[in-house]
């Protein structure tokens, strides 16, 4: 029972940087404006991209990371699978998680409300990617301990 709560788990992580774009593209599009910024320097916006097209790729890329993330731990049975499915997991998790990132971090400030319009808005974005890549470990280290109920509860 546990380890379907944790196989349960890792999928919900790897599906969860695409539903964050989804909500917050169907809530902020509205009000974003055409184009907004993606590329920043020392100068202010160096560099911008139809909200549209970033919300749309950045969808499709975390789809399809959460595509194959699932694919593989539905693939996984035995505790030996769960442990080799780890590291391609991450891997579509921190695709999945920077892409909800780059997405959610360009479009917050660009909302009109938004607290940071200055142009020198800091590295709050390059932090947003950071937590993005580091979402990774949410679906690894659920299957790392599927992987040792299994283990542990497999008979000799």
């Amino acid at each position: 029972m546990i380890i379907r709560v944790l196989r349960a788990l890792a999928l919900l992580a790897l599906v969860a940087p695409l539903a964050a774009i989804a909500v917050t593209a169907a809530l902020w599009l509205p009000r974003l404006p055409t184009s907004i910024a993606v590329q920043w320097s020392a100068n202010g916006v160096s560099a911008t991209a139809p909200a549209l097209v970033l919300a749309a790729g950045s969808g499709i890329v975390a789809a399809v990371a959460a595509i194959i993330g699932v694919a593989t731990v539905l693939g996984a049975r035995s505790a030996p699978e769960l442990g080799n499915a780890r590291g391609p997991v991450a891997g579509c998790a921190a695709v999945a998680g920077a892409a909800s990132a780059l997405w959610i971090a360009c479009a917050a400030l660009s909302l009109g409300d938004a607290p940071m319009r200055a142009a020198d808005i800091g590295g709050w974005p390059l932090l947003a990617l950071a937590l993005g890549l580091v979402w990774a470990a949410a679906p690894a280290l659920l299957l790392t301990a599927a992987g040792a109920l299994v283990r542990r509860t497999a008979p000799a």
